[in-house]
């Protein structure tokens, strides 16, 4: 919440465009989003949850462990 002001599940499109994610994790998320053609509610889901796993780990960039985390929580969550 310090990093945004605000808690990850408030954010908006301005404040998921503002986040900081390096580049192996945009790589990573452009490779699976077009793979899976996802929808932008979908996209900003999936990284509303990566930065939450962010400041979990206390970090401020979203790195692709991150991601694939979330993207494991996702299968998961499919699954049942």
């Amino acid at each position: 919440m310090d990093r945004q002001g605000v808690a990850n599940h408030t954010l908006n499109s301005a404040d998921i465009a503002g986040l900081q994610i390096d580049t192996q994790a945009q790589q990573l998320f452009k490779k699976t989003g077009t793979q899976m053609s996802r929808s932008s509610r979908s996209v900003h889901r999936i990284l509303k949850v990566a930065c939450t796993i962010t400041d979990l780990n206390q970090q401020s960039i979203i790195e692709s462990n991150h991601l694939k985390e979330e993207m494991q929580y996702r299968r998961i969550e499919a699954s049942l």
